[in-house]
């Protein structure tokens, strides 16, 4: 199943001057704002000299130039969403990767001179430049106060620092430590025992580890703190909406005093939603049109699932409980369960076993889906037509309000995605010179049909060819696609693949996709929205 993002696309006129280089630029400090506000960003990475236009997946977010290189002014319209959004840079040299840009709720302050002012219910857009170097806040909370402090770095930003936060009492005695909740970025969710001021500190260790014993800092070591003793939203139920009808989705997370509702309709892609008077944000993918959603509401109760394919939502709430889904098969029949929930953010640490109508006998049962995948996937053959029980559970037999998860239960299917490793492509406009983008065709169980792959949007100037992938052979796993530009241009361009029946009717359309990674309750985010770029010669 594709969990497709819907980006808006503005075609900009090419640029015809000349320059020496691309923008390298990677990240942004601050690297958001609060919705309705405007900021002033710096750019990090290589910004060359000359004119930069920007592109933006939203017209609720403008940026423009400044006097000053490097430094970009953004404003968000009071109106947005709090979500992520994605920004790019290019020239007529070529274009960045497209840089993520965080809206969030709370008022915002970009890592203040005195560290040790109070700082509460505002999120802090910091950097860890130098190596052993510690920020520290301070808040004060009242006895029995709730304090949500929520570290946003590696999973979105895609900063190379695996960040820790520490609670400290005023003294500086840690009370209460975490590393990893989102990913490696931390949250902690600390009640204050007593009246009083209470230290905040952040420090970080490389991504990837290496020979240092010591704390890590850099450049591009940048963060969002998020201190609040307000509502903030963690997740829902369910963790993913019905297409082209109503959803009402309960908010779960902390501070919550009520439980609102919130209806959403999109027809495709990443719905984004949070209401204005509550931290966090929620991103939730779309269910493909025909996709059942159901949501388990009781642990003693064994959830009927009357279609395949279908989205499965619940919650471990107690210690030792097991969620049940019964659903009919025929012999021969194969599926497949996903279950995903620590990629999500939840506590849990799924289990998932698949058993016969009376529950009498284990068929099969995972807890990893691979040495690097924590969370279950299980493919099963059923050996007989009839019913069948699918058990979700804590793989230590934990449980709470935090133990969510969502189950996508699919028939194995023979199956195609299309994909390419780099958003953007670079050649020159000259004639004899042609640009070559390699697209992965992805089979899965068994496809063996054609595939037609095209450019469906170019800007003016630039021809692709077309290229067909066959059901086997070399050009069944990649083909390349062809492209020639008559000027110099820059801007997004959009790839799809097509498969036909033998009267050569369209069956299906599959968009060509760039993995963006991970990015909150969406455990994976991928674009259509690609770059070409002709340089002159």
């Amino acid at each position: 199943m594709l969990q497709r993002c819907v980006w808006i696309v503005f075609l900009f006129p090419f640029i015809s001057l000349a320059q020496d280089s691309a923008p390298g630029i990677n990240r942004l400090f601050p690297a958001g704002l609060q919705a309705g506000t405007t900021v002033t960003v710096q750019a990090l990475g290589s910004v060359p000299d000359g004119p930069i236009d920007i592109w933006c997946e939203t017209p609720s977010i403008l940026v423009s130039v400044t006097n000053e290189k490097a430094k970009f002014q953004i404003s968000a319209d009071a109106s947005i969403t709090p979500g992520v959004y994605r920004i790019r840079f290019y020239n007529a040299a070529g274009a960045s990767p497209l840089i993520p840009l965080v809206v969030g709720s709370l008022p915002e302050i970009t890592e203040p001179d005195n560290q040790m002012a109070e700082v509460m219910d505002q999120t802090i857009n910091g950097r860890l430049i130098k190596n052993d170097e510690v920020d520290e806040y301070v808040v004060t909370l009242s006895a029995n106060q709730t304090l949500v402090a929520a570290v946003t770095s590696n999973e979105i930003l895609r900063a190379p620092m695996d960040a820790s936060l520490q609670i400290c009492d005023a003294k500086g005695f840690v009370l209460e430590q975490n590393d990893d909740a989102h990913g490696i970025d931390p949250l902690l969710v600390f009640t204050a025992p007593s009246d009083g001021d209470y230290r905040i500190r952040i420090f970080a260790f490389p991504e990837q580890p290496n020979s240092s014993i010591r704390y890590s800092g850099g450049e591009d070591y940048v963060y969002r703190l998020t201190l609040t003793t307000g509502p903030f939203v963690q997740a829902s139920l369910p963790l993913v909406l019905a297409a082209e009808q109503p959803n009402s989705l309960v908010l779960k997370g902390w501070n919550l005093t009520t439980q609102p509702n919130i209806t959403a309709v999109r027809t495709e892609g990443t719905w984004r939603g949070a209401s204005q008077r509550n931290a966090g944000l929620l991103q939730l993918p779309v269910a493909e049109l025909g996709t059942q959603v159901v949501t388990h509401a009781d642990d003693d109760q064994t959830l009927g699932l009357t279609s395949i394919p279908v989205w499965a939502n619940g919650v471990i709430r107690a210690s030792e409980a097991v969620q049940r889904y019964r659903i009919a098969l025929t012999k021969g029949q194969k599926v497949r369960c996903k279950v995903e929930a620590r990629q999500i953010g939840s506590d849990l640490d799924p289990h998932i076993s698949i058993w016969n109508a009376n529950e009498e006998k284990m068929l099969a049962e995972n807890d990893d889906a691979s040495r690097e995948q924590v969370d279950a996937e299980l493919d099963f053959t059923a050996p007989d037509a009839g019913d069948y029980v699918i058990q979700i559970r804590d793989l230590y037999r934990f449980g709470g309000e935090h133990f969510f998860y969502r189950m996508l239960v699919t028939t194995l299917v023979p199956d195609v995605t299309l994909s390419v490793a780099d958003d953007r492509l670079q050649f020159a406009a000259k004639e004899d010179v042609t640009g070559e983008w390699k697209v992965t065709v992805n089979r899965q169980n068994g496809f063996a049909q054609a595939v037609n792959i095209q450019a469906v949007e170019l800007p003016d100037g630039v021809t692709c060819e077309s290229a067909t992938s066959a059901g086997e052979g070399d050009s069944a796993k990649e083909v390349t696609l062809k492209w020639k530009a008559r000027w110099p241009v820059s801007g997004p361009v959009r790839l799809q693949g097509t498969v036909v029946d033998e009267s050569g009717r369209i069956q299906r359309t599959i968009p060509v996709e760039f993995d963006l990674g991970r990015c909150l309750q969406v455990s994976s985010l991928r674009t259509n929205q690609l770059w070409l770029t002709a340089t002159a010669e």
